[in-house]
């Protein structure tokens, strides 16, 4: 396979760090959707860390073969 070397698979790496990725989103949402986050962010941060996990999410995409989440869910 062209992704792996030396006993590393890229599609299985670069697909655990989208499912992590997809896992703080969710947690993000949840702070956000509880209220929670006011304890812990600002409006400005709590924006930054959504928008850093997106970009995280649209990155990772790119490697792993299952594509993002989201669009598995609505596709």
């Amino acid at each position: 396979m062209a992704n792996e070397l030396a006993g590393w698979n890229g599609d299985e790496i670069a697909g655990q760090w989208l499912a992590m990725a997809e896992r703080r989103r969710d947690d993000l949402l949840e702070l956000y959707r509880s209220g929670r986050w006011r304890r812990y962010h600002t409006e400005a941060e709590l924006l930054g860390l959504m928008r850093a996990v997106k970009a995280d999410i649209e990155f990772w995409s790119q490697f792993a073969r299952r594509g993002p989440k989201i669009l598995r869910e609505t596709g």
